[in-house]
């Protein structure tokens, strides 16, 4: 059995393949080029850069005009039209998060790209927060170069990222089933696309999101044969985060793996011959450019992955000895890591598909499963190794257990998932049907939290309305320990990184805007916010999630009715400009702690009854003051009662 197949170079392969990445480096290098803020002082690099760039770019689209026959003939998928309705519904849902706020990390993230826009045309000035992320950079700053200062662009720039996996999702599952059903393979796609695990955490900004796209992405143009494509996405995939480095590995050892197996009567040196072919050696250029650029890095002392350590045990200082980014064996981190890949969002009802397709492959043999994957072996094979791959990073590597971290989980389990109903359910009629339930239930799952397991296993935080879970309840201790909260200490863990599973916590944020807007808030208003999480930095964080920085002074932005948190540090810029107010808030434990002095300041003071803690007693909170009911404002499932504070009736008690 030769596999070794020919891997086409010629000019209109070459020009068809690279032409989307020229499309992405033109665009990013020319609004680089246009910005008025960028670093040009390099001229000569820039100078060189911009005419091969676009002289390149130029030439390719003269060469695709005259050729566009020839070069758009082949490999043309099926027409399905509901694809394009999946997508539809894909980007509908995405815009109810657009406006909402950055998350935590996200802030992070945002601040990196922002402090870009003096980029100097330097590689290494691409890095975000310590990751070699430059491939994901160049997407990022194409948003921010369209839409500075406000991350609708960088966001944008996700759903777009998102609508091209969920079509190479598709172009993967139609090579899977066999038989032309247009309406099989959508439902199959839509199991994907609607995934809480992709969908419901689109709205986070991080390295996780574009690694788990570039993968599916690399592993799609394998799997059609687009080989210089597939180079130039596992280049990015390497580039994205040090994971991406981990999944594309695997994949490429797994694809090896199969070839020498499968040719090993023909003997190893022509078995090796084979499995170093040209795929192979146009593939691992992104590995091997990564390879360089780290060990450069590591010379300048830079690179997230050098703050790792190999033993995760520190017995000379107190708390787990388990330290913050280690490798190590840790019982109940990996348990809490089970837990979220196994009860969040019903993904028990898929593994245990899964488990039960496995035990149908085992009794009738392997047989039951060729027949979909029969030609494309090397590729699933490579996407196994990846999924263990990935599986044993995660159990031993000893970090905080954020829910984003096992997003590449969501396209392993869809694989799965699909070969399950397959293998189990061969009347087309009854495997549809199986399937929409599925479709249904996964994409409920981005708005509400339901899952009956889920809801028992994990701890809760109250809507108002529902419930919203922590998943992860890990911290770091003073002494940069990894601890796990038991339930009396889940304040240590903040909800607005620690809950976001879906859309519930963006939801939070609009929520706390929509009432700002309906009670005309303006710089005559005190907001009183109760102190239910652990402290005011705990309340903050969880609620705006920026304060990890130091910033806790948020302004109103007049004109478009939320609170500009994008670009918080700007207070100058917004303190003298009429159109932002200056958020005058106060968190406390009591009302006693507002002095009669800092209430005459104010016109109106508004308590707003936040539903974190569903034991927390507002009424008590407000016993001594006369308070009543202003406004109850809900927002796709949370709620809660805003009361107005009589001055005098406060004022009096004091």
């Amino acid at each position: 059995m030769n596999l070794r197949k020919k891997c086409t170079v010629s000019k209109d392969t070459v020009i068809y393949e690279t032409f989307p990445f020229q499309i992405l480096l033109a665009f990013f290098w020319d609004l680089a080029l246009l910005s008025p803020t960028t670093d040009k002082s390099r001229l000569a690099w820039v100078v060189i850069g911009t005419i091969c760039i676009n002289t390149v770019f130029v030439l390719s689209i003269l060469y695709i005009v005259s050729h566009r026959k020839s070069l758009f003939q082949t490999k043309k998928s099926k027409n399905n039209p509901y694809i394009f309705l999946i997508m539809g519904t894909f980007v509908v849902c995405f815009t109810t998060i657009l406006n909402s706020w950055l998350n935590l990390d996200g802030h992070i993230y945002y601040k990196c790209i922002r402090d870009l826009k003096e980029w100097n045309f330097s590689w290494n000035q691409l890095m975000l927060a310590g990751h070699m992320s430059q491939g994901y950079t160049i997407f990022l700053m194409i948003g921010e170069f369209l839409f500075p200062n406000r991350s609708i662009g960088v966001k944008a720039v996700h759903c777009v990222m998102a609508l091209i996996t969920i079509y190479c999702f598709y172009l993967i599952v139609e090579t899977i089933v066999k038989k032309k059903d247009n309406l099989q393979v959508a439902l199959f796609t839509a199991i994907f696309a609607f995934s809480p695990m992709f969908l419901g955490i689109i709205g986070e900004l991080n390295t996780d999101f574009p690694t788990f796209c570039f993968f599916v992405w690399m592993t799609c143009c394998g799997i059609r044969g687009d080989y210089i494509r597939q180079a130039g996405c596992g280049f990015l995939l390497c580039f994205s985060k040090e994971t991406g480095c981990l999944l594309y590995g695997s994949y490429i050892i797994g694809e090896t793996v199969f070839i020498l197996f499968s040719e090993r009567k023909e003997g190893l040196k022509k078995a090796i011959a084979n499995a170093y072919n040209r795929e192979i050696k146009l593939v691992v250029i992104g590995g091997l450019l990564w390879i360089g650029n780290y060990i450069f890095n590591m010379k300048n002392g830079g690179g997230w992955i050098n703050n790792t350590s190999i033993s995760g045990t520190d017995t000379g200082s107190a708390g787990t000895g388990y330290k913050h980014n280690s490798i190590a064996f840790y019982p109940s981190y990996m348990l809490q890591k089970f837990r979220q890949l196994l009860y969040m969002n019903f993904s028990w009802i898929m593994y245990g598909l899964i488990l039960i397709a496995i035990f149908v492959i085992i009794w009738k043999g392997t047989k039951v499963l060729k027949i979909y994957i029969e030609g494309k072996e090397k590729y699933f094979l490579g996407i196994l190794f990846s999924f263990f791959a990935f599986l044993v990073y995660n159990l031993f590597y000893i970090t905080y257990n954020h829910y984003r971290y096992l997003i590449p989980f969501a396209f392993f389990i869809s694989i799965g998932v699909i070969m399950a109903l397959l293998i189990l359910f061969k009347n087309s009629k009854i495997r549809k049907c199986i399937t929409t339930l599925l479709v249904c239930i996964v994409f409920a799952s981005n708005f509400f939290t339901f899952d009956p397991i889920a809801k028992a296993t994990f701890m809760k935080q109250g809507t108002g309305t529902g419930d919203i879970l922590i998943p992860s309840t890990i911290y770091t201790d003073e002494y940069d320990n990894i601890m796990i909260a038991e339930k009396e200490g889940y304040s240590s863990v903040i909800i607005n990184t620690s809950g976001m599973y879906n859309f519930q916590c963006h939801y939070m944020g609009n929520c706390f805007n929509k009432t700002l807007k309906q009670l005309k808030y303006d710089s005559d208003t005190l907001i009183v916010l109760p102190c239910e999480y652990r402290d005011a930095y705990g309340t903050t964080a969880s609620l705006f999630g920026v304060n990890l920085a130091g910033y806790t002074d948020y302004y109103w932005d007049m004109k478009k009715n939320h609170l500009n948190l994008d670009c918080v540090e700007q207070v100058e810029q917004m303190e003298h400009n009429n159109r932002y107010q200056k958020l005058n808030y106060r968190i406390i434990y009591s009302l006693s702690e507002i002095s009669k002095k800092e209430m005459q300041k104010y016109k109106n003071i508004y308590y707003i009854a936040l539903p974190f803690d569903p034991e927390f007693d507002h009424k008590k909170f407000l016993k001594g003051s006369r308070a009543e009911i202003k406004e109850t404002v809900q927002y796709f499932g949370w709620k809660w009662d805003v009361f107005q504070i009589e001055q005098a009736a406060v004022s009096n008690k004091h």
